[in-house]
């Protein structure tokens, strides 16, 4: 999986402040079972806001891609659910 620069920043940090751990600035991270559906969950709800900015509310990509990293972090699932559905209604 990829993931944009600044949520990989922030994750990193998360890891520091919670965990007392810190990686190597291009080291790899290797993620447990639990932490690959963790982070396949939140690259879902990461890609589902940035297609929504951009392509339903015309946001310029490199700012939808900002903006969707800050805003997964604080969406609830029932907005994530319902941006889900708008998507394939308007785009299939």
């Amino acid at each position: 999986m990829t993931y944009a620069h600044n949520c990989i920043k922030m994750v990193m940090g998360i890891c520091q402040l919670y965990f007392g751990r810190s990686l190597r600035r291009y080291g790899t991270v290797t993620l447990t079972e639990s932490g690959r559906k963790v982070a396949e969950k939140i690259k879902r709800r990461y890609e589902l806001i940035e297609r929504y900015l951009h392509n339903i509310l015309g946001v310029e990509t490199t700012i939808a891609t900002v903006d969707a990293c800050r805003i997964e972090h604080l969406i609830s699932s029932e907005t994530v659910h319902q941006i889900d559905k708008k998507l394939k209604k308007l785009l299939g």
